[in-house]
Parts: C-alpha cells; structure tokens; sequence
C-alpha cells in the first residue's frame, strides 16, 4: 500500500524478441488504455514487442454489472499487431449510431491499434470465435505511428480517428455512417 493505492495485479505477458531483445534486454509496454464502462472492467495493452494484450478482470475491486464473479482472476488475450512494435491503443465508443435496417445504438467492442510498421490497425471482438480480429488497416503514415485516438462521437455522425507519427504529421481519418 502506497498514499492510499493498493496494487491488486500484474500482468506480465509481454516478452521481448529477435533483435529488440539482442539490443535492450527486456520489452516495454508502451499504453494501455480503460475500455468504455459499459464493456466492463478491460484494459489494452500495446507493446514493443508488436502485440497487443486485451485483459478482463472479475474482481471484487471493480464495481461492474459485466462481471460473472468476483474471484480475481484474469481472462487475457495476446496476439501478434505490428511487427515491429505496437505503439498506442485507443477504445472506440461502447456503441454506434446505425440507420440500418433500422435507427438505433448498436453495442461494440472495437480498439485502434498504432505501429512501427506505418500503419493503424482497427480490432474488433469475435463474439462467435471468442478473439480478437483483425477489421481494417489504414495505411498513409511515412514513418512510425507513435499514437493513435478514436474519438468518443456518441451522436455525431461517422466515426473519427487521430493519429501521429514520428515525423510530426497529426492526421484525421473519419468513416462515414458504419
């Protein structure tokens, strides 16, 4: 316990390889970010070692009504991103605005990803499959994508994304109504 804050888990999944581990020894975890309250107690991971780990908690210290109990434990995903390093992680708004077939709020478990590789990737959850797919890449950067937000639009048409690269471009991507 430390001011008040008690750690209550470590997550550990992320290990370095090939050349990064040659030159640096260990793999660093480089943003993590809180889904949306409505999909429950989740956290991204980007991380240079080029995946992403998605972690659920069921625990006590998260008050949610998405929990299935209490007991702790951690269900975790990890699967390869970017090749060369994952940078940033953003969650999309828990729902979107649709038209078809008809008006209304369509729940969503959706992140952007952001890599050394020059790209953006967008995931989406597999509910059928239980995992993370892979739902489009958005390509344009000319060097690292270093960090990437989706913006929270609830009510505004289309969806947008920010990103920036190492070269100091700041981009805006926007999609029309999904």
């Amino acid at each position: 316990m430390q001011d008040g804050w008690e750690r209550i888990k470590e997550h550990t999944l992320h290990t370095a390889s090939g050349e990064h581990r040659a030159l640096t020894k260990l793999t660093i975890v480089n943003s993590i970010s809180w889904a949306p309250y409505e999909l429950g107690p989740i956290i991204a991971c980007a991380s240079s070692d080029g995946k992403i780990s998605v972690l659920s908690f069921q625990s006590k210290h998260f008050k949610s009504p998405h929990l299935t109990s209490d007991d702790g434990s951690t269900e975790a995903s990890i699967f390869p991103a970017h090749g060369t390093g994952a940078n940033a992680v953003s969650w999309a708004p828990s729902v979107i605005s649709t038209t078809e077939p008809q008006p209304g709020l369509v729940p969503q478990k959706r992140f952007v990803s952001a890599g050394s590789d020059n790209l953006i990737r967008i995931w989406t959850f597999d509910d059928d499959a239980k995992k993370w797919a892979e739902e489009e890449v958005i390509r344009g950067h000319e060097d690292w994508v270093r960090d990437v937000a989706w913006a929270p639009n609830i009510g505004l048409p289309g969806m947008y994304i920010a990103s920036a690269s190492q070269v100091s471009q700041l981009r805006q991507w926007s999609l029309p109504d999904p």
